[in-house]
């Protein structure tokens, strides 16, 4: 038989009826009448029961304090239950959207965790309303996990996906929010575990002081919970982003994420081609571009492999700890390597969705595997290059505020005749593979293009490697003397 609920004394009764009062106005704030479910859930009297609540609500409508209408109850008698039983329809529809995107952020490296935060968590879903995503980060490697997603919004999304917001990102060996107040309790206490009910677990564990804010609101059961996000292409891109070269390469994304220069440096690769191959003959022309567009990727490829030419300037001071813990010429090229490993990281993805999409505007899909094969062709060479110019011909770049400042007019010059030579050397690199071009361009042949797929990455890696290694004796030989040229550079 159940126990009956304890007797409230007066002073308890007074402050329940306090605390309801100020969970209705915290609401009333967003329109967002609650039934007394949810007012007993955000209730912070700790004596409270459900009864009581039930009790204290009475009381307030009695007295002309709240308005109820059905099962909702609200300060304000305009606060809009239509709006939230409609409001409530597209969050069932939203939480659908949310669960299969969050299945693709499982799939990403270092993602430990995901939750749902936002106004969807709360049950309100207004028309345009965005879904919002709390992740959990591997310890260490936040940024390269925030880079990563936010440069697939970017480029894949196109930064303007609703059902993509990456609202917090957590570490998960530092799970502790510090701003405690009522606001932060909310969203914490309210998150919707999506992914890994564990990392929700921990987390709700390491804030515990928002009990005090939510005494009666419960973790949420691990229903629903994606739990398999650990294909073998995350553990091996995580392989890949650790060690001694996955601490460049996790250096280099988080430092395109938090440096401009770097961004618009990236984005000028990207967008360059497209302006010059597909952009000007459409301007000039007044024509719809032609199937031979799609090779706009070759000219992503050739710019952004060389886009490391001058690694050791843009470093600058962190240049220094790379080259003092390279021992010997392993080290020295692994370095190099997880330079090139993230600019492949996020340079790939984009050139993908990019020829995908100039494939399905113009038509040319008989032209795609050939265009990517030269374009990977054109890429590996290119890092290779780029790294053995960067040992021998380094320069200091000057902290600016100009986004598209890397130096000074002289530096300016010098970088600029550096890289059109390297350009010309890279293309004429890639000259043997006109032999597997032209029948695919003459023919229009699937069969020729798709050799080139497979043979053109595999000989920009050959020669890019070979390229590499020669970077990385010179560098293990040359590393005081780059040193001394950023140093005096700078000074």
């Amino acid at each position: 038989m159940k126990a009956p609920e304890p007797v409230l004394t007066i002073d308890t009764q007074r402050a329940l009826t306090a605390s309801v009062l100020r969970v209705l106005a915290y609401s009333d704030v967003f329109r967002h009448p609650l039934t007394a479910r949810e007012v007993f859930e955000g209730c912070d009297h700790p004596a409270a029961r459900p009864a009581h609540v039930a009790e204290a609500l009475a009381g307030l409508q009695s007295q002309g304090i709240i308005w109820q209408d059905g099962d909702y109850y609200a300060l304000d008698a305009g606060s809009g239950v239509a709006e939230r039983l409609a409001s409530g329809v597209r969050c069932v529809q939203y939480l659908r959207q949310a669960h299969r995107y969050s299945r693709l952020i499982a799939r990403f490296p270092f993602v430990r965790g995901v939750c749902l935060s936002g106004s969807v968590s709360k049950g309100r879903a207004d028309a345009g309303a965005d879904i919002d995503y709390f992740i959990v980060a591997a310890p260490g490697r936040l940024w390269v996990c925030r880079t990563l997603l936010t440069f697939f919004k970017k480029t894949v999304l196109l930064n303007r996906h609703r059902y993509f917001c990456l609202n917090y990102f957590v570490a998960a060996d530092h799970l502790a929010i510090p701003d405690r107040n009522r606001f932060t309790a909310t969203e914490i206490a309210f998150l919707i575990p999506t992914y890994r009910y564990a990392s929700y677990a921990a987390f709700r564990q390491a804030n515990a002081w928002t009990d005090g804010y939510f005494p009666h609101k419960p973790l949420l059961p691990a229903e629903a919970v994606f739990e398999r996000g650990d294909t073998w292409l995350k553990r091996g891109a995580e392989a890949l982003l650790t060690g001694r070269v996955g601490a460049p390469a996790a250096k280099d994304l988080r430092y395109l994420g938090r440096e401009p220069r770097r961004l618009v440096a990236l984005l000028t690769s990207w967008l360059l081609p497209v302006l010059v191959v597909v952009l000007g003959p459409v301007a000039l022309t007044g024509s719809r571009p032609s199937p031979g567009a799609v090779f706009a990727v070759c000219g992503v490829g050739l710019l952004t492999g060389l886009a490391g030419i001058n690694r050791f300037g843009l470093d600058g001071t962190a240049t220094w700890m790379l080259l003092s813990s390279a021992t010997d010429e392993d080290d020295a090229r692994r370095d190099l390597v997880g330079g090139d490993l993230a600019n492949a990281v996020v340079t790939a993805p984009f050139a993908v969705v990019l020829v995908l999409a100039l494939a399905a505007l113009t038509g040319g899909w008989v032209e795609v595997p050939a265009a990517l094969g030269l374009a990977g062709a054109l890429f590996a060479v290119g890092v290779g290059l780029s790294a053995l110019v960067a040992v021998r011909a380094p320069y200091a770049v000057p902290a600016s505020q100009n986004l598209f400042s890397s130096g000074n007019a002289g530096q300016g010059c010098a970088a600029s005749a550096l890289t059109f030579v390297a350009l010309a050397v890279e293309v004429m690199i890639c000259l043997p593979l006109l032999g597997l071009l032209v029948p695919a361009l003459v023919w229009h042949s699937a069969a020729w293009g798709l050799a080139l797929l497979v043979v053109g990455p595999v000989y920009g890696l050959v020669v890019g490697g070979r390229l590499r290694r020669s970077a990385a004796r010179q560098w293990a030989a040359r590393g005081p003397e780059v040193m001394q040229v950023l140093a005096s550079a700078r000074g």
